[in-house]
């Protein structure tokens, strides 16, 4: 019994130095398994592909070394550090994060400590941007820790989906975050292409984030103001400026029996006008849709009889004027134009004004009521509908009532068409022919045309 229970003791014995031996053996592998990833040998976890840092496994090899090296500890626990703040600018999208090889010695490290190892890593990280404003903007930012070791970030950009890349430097500001900001985007881009690239002091270029091969894209958002403006852009073929010149001649006919109110020295009894106008109109395409400045001249010969009922045989008519359109917008399909207009003869200076409101059911049509009147030459109220529906060929018809020229009591009717045609991007040339008569017994056909150029 004595001896079984010496044998017994002598066996747990036995165990426990065994067991103590494995212990030690095993921990002493574990350390040497986790002594390498420290700060001068740390490259596969912060590779030029934007690998993230593995923090969980740097805090226990921090751990695990504790014991053996307090140097080694110290520059992990600053790894650990400059990790966390990584994993929170991930948090935000996906950062990427490169690496230099290059030493640099007797350069301040990022811990403060003036000191910085022979092989120690850079790295930059940088939230992507994924959504960027027309007309805004936009803002870059990337974090490069061990900046000693960089000369400088370039952001290499283009915007659109074709053309020339250009290039825009980071700026450095403190705490090691770098900024930039590229060209806002125009109305007709659709996308933002740009990749980063790090040039080091030794020299070495690598591209830190995309290739131009892959760039990183930037999806540029509208508003609906915004696709409004590039619809209608659209239709006038990217231009906003237009000159225009037009002319146009106007008879009544020349009754040989008037009805007896009006004694024409010579008959046949005249009454036509003709004008000239020279404009030139900007389009924004927003609230203020366009404005819209011209000058004309017209001159007139009529016989008729004014409103205080005296006959009036055979007058000239005359008038040099000045106006200047400003066109809202009230709703996307409805837009209001208001004129002023300041026209002068050899006697006295003439007063006007109008204005006109225009409602666009569809893409393709468009409906326009008109009032403009100017003081001694009379008062016009018309209707149009134009169209677009054939290609490079605008097209219109219209009904007027007037009692231009002169104020006429006798009011007028005229029956219009006009059409155009464009020639590539920025010429138009039209024609209009219309038939009108101020009574019964007279009447006449009219034509005129214009000429305009966009740009």
């Amino acid at each position: 019994m004595r001896l079984r229970t010496n044998i017994g003791g002598f066996v747990l014995r036995l165990a426990a130095i065994v067991a103590a031996l494995l212990l030690c053996a095993g921990s002493t592998a574990f350390a040497q398994h986790l002594r390498p990833r420290t700060a001068a040998t740390r490259t596969g976890d912060a590779g030029a592909d934007g690998g993230d840092f593995d923090s969980s496994a740097l805090a226990t090899a921090a751990t695990a070394d504790a014991s053996t090296d307090v140097a080694d500890a110290t520059a992990i626990e600053d790894d650990e550090a400059g990790l966390r703040d990584n994993d929170a600018i991930a948090a935000v999208d996906a950062a990427v994060v490169v690496d230099s090889a290059a030493p640099v010695a007797n350069r301040a490290g990022d811990d403060g400590t003036g000191e910085i190892e022979e092989n120690a890593t850079s790295w930059i990280a940088h939230p992507p941007v994924q959504v960027a404003w027309i007309r805004q903007p936009l803002a870059l930012t990337a974090e490069v820790r061990n900046a000693q070791r960089v000369l400088r970030v370039e952001c290499v950009y283009r915007i659109g989906t074709s053309g020339a890349w250009r290039t825009e430097a980071f700026s450095p500001g403190g705490a090691g975050q770098y900024r930039a900001s590229l060209p806002a985007a125009r109305l007709e881009d659709r996308e933002i292409q740009y990749y980063l690239r790090v040039v080091e002091r030794t020299g070495t270029q690598r591209n830190a984030f995309g290739s131009e091969a892959e760039p990183h894209r930037v999806f540029v958002r509208q508003t609906s103001d915004d696709a409004l403006e590039a619809r209608e852009l659209a239709d006038f073929r990217g231009n906003r400026s237009e000159f225009m010149l037009r002319g146009e001649y106007v008879s009544f006919g020349s009754p040989s029996a008037p009805n007896g109110t009006i004694q024409c020295p010579n008959l046949p009894c005249p009454d036509w006008y003709y004008q000239f106008e020279l404009t030139y109109r900007y389009r924004f395409f927003r609230l203020i849709r366009s404005l819209n400045f011209g000058a004309g001249s017209m001159r007139a010969r009529t016989t008729s009889v004014p409103a205080s009922g005296v006959p009036v045989t055979d007058s000239p008519v005359g008038l040099d004027y000045g106006y200047a359109d400003l066109e809202l917008r009230l709703i996307p399909e409805l837009m209001l134009s208001l004129r002023v207009l300041l026209g002068a003869n050899e006697v006295t200076v003439q007063p006007g004004g109008g204005f006109s409101l225009a409602f666009l059911p569809s893409h393709a049509t468009r409906v326009t009521f008109r009032y403009q009147g100017v003081l001694g030459v009379g008062n016009l109220f018309s209707g149009w509908m134009h169209w677009f529906t054939i290609r490079d060929t605008p097209m219109g018809a219209g009904i007027e009532i007037t009692n231009f020229p002169g104020g006429n009591a006798m009011w007028a009717t005229r029956l219009l068409f006009e059409a155009g045609r464009r020639f590539g991007r920025h010429l138009t040339i039209g024609a209009r022919i219309g038939y009108q008569a101020r009574m019964l017994e007279a009447g006449m056909i009219s034509a005129g045309g214009w000429v305009s150029l966009e740009f």
